[in-house]
């Protein structure tokens, strides 16, 4: 049980600080660049891609925060950029595709 408890504190960690970093960030690679250490075991525990990674973190931050979900908040969230939303609308297909 501790191990179990030590692992999901970790990645948690890990989740919260990809949330802090992303924030206000583009939804592109180079912008994680300082994230790879809090990606790799996400992405190898979840079995996803990195910018899966990064819009699964936000949205288990939100989830957690009781906030809700808009789509306002995640625009901001990545740099107030529209154009995002058809990326993360893609990671999520590939991720239930892979399901």
């Amino acid at each position: 049980m501790q191990k179990t408890s030590r692992l999901a504190k970790e990645l948690l960690n890990h989740c919260q600080q990809v949330f802090k970093i992303s924030q206000g960030k583009p939804l592109d690679i180079p912008a994680w660049e300082s994230l790879a250490l809090d990606i790799k075991p996400l992405k190898s525990f979840l079995g996803i891609s990195d910018l899966q990674v990064v819009i699964i973190c936000y949205y288990i931050h939100i989830s957690l925060t009781d906030n809700d979900i808009t789509i306002d908040e995640i625009i901001k969230h990545f740099g107030n950029d529209m154009s995002i939303l058809p990326e993360i609308n893609d990671a999520f297909i590939k991720k239930m595709d892979k399901d």
